[in-house]
């Protein structure tokens, strides 16, 4: 089940985007919190415009969101959020500011699962 959604800000590449997305999406899928891969799902939203304090063009964010169903502990969350924001720093500019939020689903989450071809 778990949704990361990672916002970015108008300023960062394809090629950037691409490899944050990637290493995020794989470090969770390695975290042992994933109980089938297929339910992961991973996205990133650029930003069309934004700003980031006084700084020029070249200064951009990262936000990511991971939303989890009920039940992890707090240190739990704590450890994913630390394991994607490295994984979102890897390779990235470091004038670019990144953080990462974990929130759980409310209990009134709904999902249709997928049927796969036998």
């Amino acid at each position: 089940m778990p949704h990361l959604t990672i916002h970015v800000g108008a300023g960062l590449s394809a090629s950037e985007q691409d490899l944050m997305l990637r290493n995020a999406h794989l470090a969770m899928l390695d975290s042992g919190e994933v109980r089938e891969p297929i339910n992961l799902k991973s996205r990133v939203i650029q930003a069309e415009r934004d700003l980031v304090g006084h700084e020029g063009p070249e200064t951009s964010f990262v936000h990511a969101e991971l939303r989890l169903l009920v039940g992890r502990s707090p240190e739990t969350r704590q450890r994913l959020a630390d394991l994607i924001l490295a994984a979102l720093a890897d390779g990235l500019r470091p004038e670019v500011e990144t953080s990462v939020e974990v929130r759980e689903l409310p209990a009134a989450y709904a999902k249709r699962q997928r049927v796969l071809p036998a």
